[in-house]
């Protein structure tokens, strides 16, 4: 949960927003438009019934303090009644923080939730997006302020299947060049602040979608754009640079489901990629054991659990 932290990190990085242009270009972009029953997407060209998840499943936050929970932003509301990001320097403070604490077998470091009877489809690209609050850290050519997550999916709330997740390490002092540097090798028990780090995690990227105040269109939000970042010199010289969404969040595949030998069977595996799911669980990272080191995956110092926003899913079916 980085919403108290925000305050922090803001001054830092408002100063140091002075040593680093950050140019984004974005191909073929379109009028953003709304659909007023749709949490502030709709529009364009697809024919897919786009929807949010308005299910809540399980949130052991709510209510309840200790473990790690935040009784401030313990409201699973929050994460149902549409996006409401803040853009990619800052963090939404609309909500629902789960905790990094692994008491009770880490119940509270998750949340599950659905589509109210609704069956997420497998289509051609991304299925699904999931919104954190991650923010960038100015002057730094891409680091971020990230909280991650593990997500998986399931039919019956039972039997779930995730993503071939792995965590990189951290290359040196974690500086561009040392992350760029392909003779470093990345130490998995340190923190990493670049989200190519992290792959097939959640909570990598900034909230720009914004529901009423940055509304945009569904084909949009799954549609991407390259950020560039440059340095200040004359003429400016280009640093690095992604693809992100352009309305942010983190998109998954199910094509890319992974069995595993707890209860991502095959079989259940191909049922959910012919079929969909219904269910989806996000669970902070840091209250989960990393298998390449056998211990819990490292955290940013600052940071005490990830803060949902939503889950967009790109085609629901009753």
């Amino acid at each position: 949960m980085k919403i108290q932290q925000i305050a922090l990190v803001f001054m830092a990085t408002l100063i140091a927003h002075c040593a680093q242009i950050n140019k984004e270009e974005i191909a073929g972009e379109t009028p953003a438009t709304t659909n007023p029953g749709g949490g502030g997407g709709g529009g364009g060209t697809s024919t897919l019934n786009a929807q949010l998840a308005t299910g809540v499943v399980d949130a052991p936050c709510n209510g309840h303090t200790g473990d790690g929970c935040q009784s401030s932003f313990s409201d699973p509301t929050k994460v149902t009644s549409g996006v409401k990001g803040a853009g990619w320097g800052s963090g939404s403070f609309d909500v629902y923080s789960i905790s990094e604490s692994t008491a009770d077998g880490g119940k509270y470091a998750t949340l599950i939730l659905d589509w109210q009877g609704g069956t997420v489809k497998n289509v051609p690209g991304l299925d699904f997006i999931v919104y954190e609050n991650a923010f960038e850290y100015a002057g730094t050519y891409g680091t971020r302020f990230m909280d991650l997550i593990i997500v998986s999916v399931s039919q019956n709330n039972t039997d779930y299947c995730g993503w071939p997740v792995e965590y990189k390490g951290k290359k040196g002092s974690d500086s561009l060049a040392d992350f760029q540097n392909g003779s470093l090798t990345g130490d998995k028990n340190a923190y990493s602040k670049w989200p190519e780090a992290w792959i097939h995690f959640a909570g990598k990227s900034p909230t720009a979608w914004n529901k009423d105040t940055n509304p945009m269109s569904y084909d949009d939000l799954f549609a991407t754009k390259t950020t560039e970042y440059y340095n200040t010199a004359t003429p400016p010289v280009l640093m690095y640079s992604r693809t992100d969404l352009k309305g942010g969040g983190d998109g998954f595949d199910l094509d890319n489901l992974t069995t595993d030998a707890a209860t991502c069977t095959a079989t259940v595996l191909n049922n959910i990629v012919t079929n969909g799911f219904k269910y989806i669980k996000l669970q902070a990272a840091r209250s989960l054991i990393n298998p390449d080191t056998s211990a819990l995956y490292p955290h940013e110092a600052i940071s005490n659990g990830p803060d949902i926003d939503g889950v967009l899913a790109r085609h629901v079916v009753p």
